[in-house]
């Protein structure tokens, strides 16, 4: 993974990033960053790097948010929130009647 590493790192230096208009946790460092070089950084060093997926959603959970949307096949991460903040909605989004489900719920 060290070479896919430094060929993201290579990529990265060349990619226009601007600050997020909200907060993102990296899952590297279980933190918001903002910064250019910050999420540079993090996106490099998660390549190598363990990811800090309970420290993230502990993270998120104690700044208030409790309602997660997972986006993409299966609800694996639905059941790891679930796990993690049982007291969490988790809206799961794998397809479109699922994606009319969540904008119905959120409504």
């Amino acid at each position: 993974m060290a070479a896919a590493q430094e060929k993201l790192a290579a990529e990265l230096a060349g990619t226009a990033i601007t600050t997020p208009s909200i907060p993102v946790v990296a899952n590297f460092t279980a933190r918001p960053v903002s910064s250019e070089d910050e999420i540079r950084s993090t996106l490099t060093s998660q390549v190598t790097g363990s990811v800090r997926w309970i420290e993230s959603i502990q993270y998120l959970a104690a700044q208030g948010h409790k309602l997660f949307i997972e986006i993409g096949p299966g609800k694996v991460l639905a059941g790891l929130v679930a796990k993690i903040t049982p007291e969490a909605t988790v809206i799961s989004v794998e397809d479109l009647p699922s994606l009319e489900a969540a904008v119905e719920k959120l409504s």
